[in-house]
């Protein structure tokens, strides 16, 4: 294994983890071995940036310090912050002005101000590729966490995120109704 930054990240001569197949396994939360397919047809054009970021981070699995200007930190909002300004859409650090919101807190407060935060049990909210999720410190699968949104079927949440166990940059699903998740909220900051 090769050690980068908080998390381990899987080299082709180490053992891989154990990982979920969707197509086959259609009861199991956990690591999914790549990313989603995405219908590129369905996306914005604001999505199908953001996808072509998140692919790059994926099949680079850059070093964490990549993701955080070189500082090292938990890097999980770093990660978040790193693909949107890739994909063209920079957030604005309140308290920096910096495209680098290096917390959940702060990424959270980014949100609000722009008014594009929301509940998960926000009346006629459904979670889409682009949004991003904000953990709460009582998750007992991320504890204070943050991990952008790749799909949603109505059952499975597909995340990608970084600082996250099992590697460096690695794709999750969870079921939405998963109690343990204790989701905070979910940014929405892609234009329409």
């Amino acid at each position: 294994m090769l050690l980068t930054g908080c998390t381990t990240r899987w080299t082709d001569t180490d053992e891989r983890p154990r990982c979920v197949d969707p197509a086959t396994d259609t009861v199991s939360e956990g690591l999914l071995c790549g990313l989603p397919e995405v219908d590129a047809a369905t996306l914005s054009p604001a999505q199908t940036e953001l996808w072509a970021a998140v692919q790059e981070a994926y099949d680079a699995q850059h070093p964490a310090t990549v993701y955080s200007q070189g500082v090292v930190e938990p890097w999980c909002a770093d990660f978040v912050s790193w693909v949107f300004n890739e994909a063209g859409h920079p957030f604005t650090n309140p308290s920096s002005g910096s495209w680098r919101i290096p917390g959940t807190f702060t990424l959270a407060e980014h949100f609000g101000s722009q008014q594009v935060f929301h509940t998960p049990d926000e009346p006629g909210f459904v979670p889409q590729l682009g949004d991003v999720v904000i953990y709460t410190k009582d998750s007992s699968v991320w504890t204070q966490h943050t991990n952008i949104v790749l799909d949603y079927d109505g059952t499975w949440l597909v995340t990608i995120g970084g600082n996250q166990p099992r590697g460096n940059v690695t794709v999750y699903r969870h079921r939405w109704d998963n109690p343990g998740l204790a989701i905070r909220g979910l940014g929405r900051p892609l234009p329409s």
